[in-house]
């Protein structure tokens, strides 16, 4: 018998995957294989238990013929079959396995035609078979009669030949009957053999069946377990995930702790370049003023004051390029808070995202292995996204510290630069006639080794910065 799946109904390797099986895949077979109606108590029919043998009327037929029959009966011989089948749909399955039976037992006709020879006109017997045989396939009976007559009766001759052939035919009718019955029971033997035979048959393949049936339970429930397992990992996985989540939240309120702090320090910093810048110009007011008094009075100090003139416009330069720098660092602190808080948006939505489809998963068993692979895929791009997001941030720290040391060395240079001019200029009101000649060697003095090297260390800090701007525009352009 040819049953779906049985080529692997007998294997129990590790490798089988069990999670595309459910109950109607791995009970649904016995459907087609058994597609007749079950039994009236509810219980499944058993293949061997639809072979039933009815000989009533069969040895009633034979006792029927055995009796003498009246004299006007054998004028015709009739034979009559009547088949019912019950109206059913049997499976595909079901066709296949349908095994060739003999539907019916009959006694061949010229057995009858070979007694009926013998007979003569003085004895006519009649036999009649009545065989009911329910198949497993098609539950039909069957109904054979056989109606035998010795042919017509011939013309008569004379009283003393009828009378001989009247005690012959009553010699012969007897042996006739016990040779009749004999055939048969030999072939009512021969069909029960095989009968039998095909009963043997089947409880085989009803066994087969059942082993298959255990063999498929006992896959089923390693299936379950194994599915029950693959839920435990995923929960592990969802834990462990919602931990590096947490952690990364935490590190996102450190971040924009130290935002707020940095923005802080910026807002002071300004706060510090405005009160210098104030005294910067009440500065320079007292020096314009001072240097128009002297210049009524000295007019060999008008290099001088160009000079100095000039080295105040240098300043107030440094001072506009110091804004610039300020004005484009706090861009630079704008855009990078942007872009952080934008991939921040991003990585929620891809966590609620992510979060959906765990849940979704869990309720449906089917397709575990290929989710868990794209998780893991879509976990390993987040970590690199996150890493990534690390890496920019301390490159924007970097950038922070940078600039915060090259505004500390510009108010250094500015501070000390302040120092010199006031320190200068106060004494410069005490100044002899002599003095006055000599302003041109006390010119130089100014440029001294030491601020040379303040002047070098600002030209570095400054091509420093420029490198540093450059560096962060190309992120920017990467990114």
């Amino acid at each position: 018998m040819s049953r779906r799946g049985s080529h692997s109904s007998f294997s129990s390797s590790s490798d089988v995957n069990f999670d595309d099986l459910d109950d109607q895949q791995v009970f649904g077979y016995l459907d087609e294989d058994d597609a007749r109606p079950p039994s009236p108590d509810g219980r499944p029919r058993r293949s061997s238990a639809d072979f039933r043998l009815n000989f009533s009327p069969r040895i009633s037929a034979l006792q029927t013929s055995l009796s003498p029959m009246p004299p006007g009966h054998n004028k015709h011989v009739t034979r009559k079959s009547v088949t019912t089948t019950k109206a059913r749909s049997p499976s595909l399955s079901a066709k296949k396995r349908i095994v060739k039976r003999p539907s019916s037992l009959a006694i061949s006709r010229p057995t009858s035609k070979l007694f009926s020879s013998k007979q003569d006109n003085s004895s006519k017997n009649e036999r009649q078979v009545t065989t009911s045989t329910k198949d497993s396939d098609n539950d039909s009976v069957v109904e054979v009669s056989e109606n035998k007559e010795a042919p017509a009766s011939k013309p008569r001759k004379t009283e003393s030949t009828e009378s001989t052939k009247g005690s012959r035919s009553s010699d012969i009718a007897p042996i006739a009957n016990t040779s009749a019955i004999a055939a048969a029971l030999s072939s009512l033997q021969a069909q029960v053999e095989l009968l039998t035979k095909e009963k043997v048959q089947m409880e085989a393949d009803a066994a087969t069946t059942r082993t298959t049936i255990e063999n498929l339970e006992h896959k089923a429930t390693a299936s379950e377990q194994s599915s029950d397992l693959f839920a435990r990992q995923l929960a592990n996985v969802k834990e462990s995930f919602q931990a590096k989540l947490m952690a990364r939240e935490e590190e996102v309120v450190l971040e924009k702790m130290t935002l707020t702090k940095e923005k802080e320090s910026v807002v002071e910093a300004r706060e510090l370049f405005k009160v210098e810048m104030k005294k910067t110009k009440k500065t320079l007011e007292n020096i314009q003023l001072q240097a128009s008094e002297f210049a009524v009075r000295q007019s060999d100090r008008d290099v001088a004051l160009l000079s100095r003139k000039g080295r105040i416009i240098q300043l107030e330069t440094q001072l506009r390029n110091d804004r610039q720098t300020i004005t484009q660092l706090e861009a630079a602190l704008i855009k990078s808070t942007r872009a952080l808080e934008k991939k921040h948006t991003a990585l929620k939505v891809k966590f609620q995202e992510q979060k959906e489809h765990l849940e979704i998963t869990l309720a449906v068993r089917q397709g575990l292995a290929t989710d868990l692979q794209t998780k893991r895929k879509q976990v390993t791009e987040l970590e690199r996204e996150v890493t990534r997001l690390n890496r920019a941030k301390d490159k924007s720290e970097v950038k922070l510290k940078h600039s915060h040391q090259q505004i500390v060395a510009i108010q250094k240079i500015h501070g000390h630069e302040m120092e010199k001019w006031t320190k200068k200029f106060p004494s410069a009101t005490d100044f002899d006639i002599n003095l006055e000649q000599n302003n041109e060697s006390n010119i130089p003095l100014l440029e001294s080794p030491d601020k040379e090297s303040e002047w070098r260390e600002f030209v570095e800090l400054v091509a420093a910065y420029e490198a540093e701007r450059q560096l962060h525009e190309d992120l920017d352009e990467t990114y």
